[in-house]
């Protein structure tokens, strides 16, 4: 076992364009691997296992590919999973049928400890889209 970063991905410290610098392990192990610099490019990991170097599971992307298939396979935090949620799923269901009683914003936001704008904007469904409106 070698270091980490924060977030689980292994990393190396390598001469690299001439310059002695940190990359991940499953950087270096997809340019050591295919012979080829992923220059700009994101390695991803079909295993979504950070710390795995196998070439058989990683491949390259933009950040907005990485992105995509981290959606397509469910793993994005939402809702009451986001570290920084105020409201449950619940609560913006309820939020939801008070707006469109008439409730206004402001009443709501008080009550629920969010800012008015939070109120009008998963009133409106603009955020926690996974949830179904009336």
């Amino acid at each position: 076992m070698g270091r980490r970063f924060r977030r689980g991905y292994g990393i190396f410290c390598v001469e690299y364009h001439g310059k002695r610098r940190e990359i991940t392990a499953s950087r270096l192990a997809y340019a050591l691997h295919s012979k080829a610099d992923p220059s700009e490019l994101v390695v991803c990991h079909t295993c979504d296992n950070r710390a795995c170097i196998n070439p058989a599971h990683l491949f390259t992307g933009t950040h907005q590919d990485n992105i995509a298939d981290m959606i397509a396979k469910g793993r994005q935090c939402r809702g009451k999973d986001k570290h920084s949620a105020k409201l449950t799923e619940q609560d913006v269901l309820d939020i939801r049928e008070e707006y469109r009683n008439g409730v206004w914003p402001s009443v709501l936001a008080k009550r629920y400890g969010v800012s008015s704008k939070t109120i009008k904007r998963n009133a409106k469904g603009l955020k926690w889209k996974h949830l179904p409106m009336k």
